[in-house]
This record gives C-alpha cells, sequence and structure tokens, in this order.
C-alpha cells in the first residue's frame, strides 16, 4: 500500500483535514462533512478490510493495514493512541456479560501509596512506542493528519 494506493473515499472528495478543523471550531460550513470516531475494534477493522489486522506479519503491516481502514472509509484525519509502556497491573472486574468485561469505580487499583509506588511505571527513556507514528504517516494521503491525545495508563 501507498498513498497513491487509497482505495474507497468519498466521491471525488479529497482528504482535508482543515476542514475537521473548522467544524471543531464552528467556523462557518465545511466543504464536506468530516468523519470523525475516536476508535475502532480490530475485530470492526479486520472486518471491513477483510483480513485479520492481528495476523499482520510485522509491527509495520499492523500500523499500513490501520491507517487504510481509516482512509478506506474517507476519514480526514487517523486516531491514533499509543499508551505509556506501564507493565500490566491487576485490575478488578466486575461481572462479565457475552465475553465483554466490566470494570468498576467501586474497586480502585491504587487505594494507597504502597499502590501507587508498586506500579510497573515505564521506563523514563522510552515511555512510548514512537514508531506507529511514524509508520502510519508514511502511509496518508496529503491533507490527512493523525489525531492524538492522553491515552493509557495503568488501568488500560
Amino acid at each position: 500500500m501507498n498513498k497513491s494506493s487509497i482505495v474507497g473515499r468519498r466521491g471525488e472528495c479529497q482528504p482535508d483535514f482543515a476542514q475537521f478543523v473548522k467544524v471543531l471550531k464552528r467556523q462557518g460550513k465545511p466543504a464536506h462533512l468530516p468523519f470523525y470516531e475516536h476508535r475502532a475494534s480490530t475485530g470492526f477493522i479486520s472486518t471491513r478490510l477483510g483480513r485479520d489486522i492481528n495476523a499482520a506479519r510485522s509491527k509495520r503491516e499492523y500500523w499500513q493495514l490501520y491507517a487504510d481502514f481509516w482512509l478506506g472509509l474517507g476519514f480526514d484525519c487517523i486516531p491514533l493512541e499509543i499508551g505509556f509502556s506501564f507493565g500490566q497491573v491487576a485490575q478488578w472486574q466486575g461481572e462479565s456479560q457475552g465475553g465483554l468485561g466490566f470494570a468498576s469505580e467501586a474497586k480502585a487499583c491504587v487505594a494507597s501509596m504502597a499502590d501507587l509506588a508498586g506500579l510497573p511505571w515505564p521506563d523514563e527513556e522510552s515511555p512510548i512506542d514512537l514508531e506507529p507514528f511514524a509508520i502510519v504517516a508514511e502511509y496518508i494521503a496529503d491533507g490527512v493528519k493523525i489525531v492524538t491525545g492522553p491515552c493509557g495508563g495503568p488501568y488500560v
């Protein structure tokens, strides 16, 4: 896949992140209605792409497929959040329903300073893996931007 091979865009509409910003700032009518969705499950992505994104042969292929999913749906931006490199933290899970677990604020994972000190904090030298941003940036079409924000933490 490369920038010119992206298919499935809305008609003749070219990606234009400025239209997305225009809507967010409520600065007049955009040239087209920008789509935005903050997350998509790997199951939904796989269904849309017609292949299992989790079966990608490499990290690079995974993020190429991820970019292709959002661009193929006609988005002007790609949501991309990579959490900090926390280790696994035990979480309290409530009831499970249909294979989904439901967490509750009724019992916190961090209830004391000792709990906080015992968390597997990320390495200060590399608290986040920035490679997915670089990979996705290689495959986005002109006019498309990556949208990111705070993500993760010890509870994800």
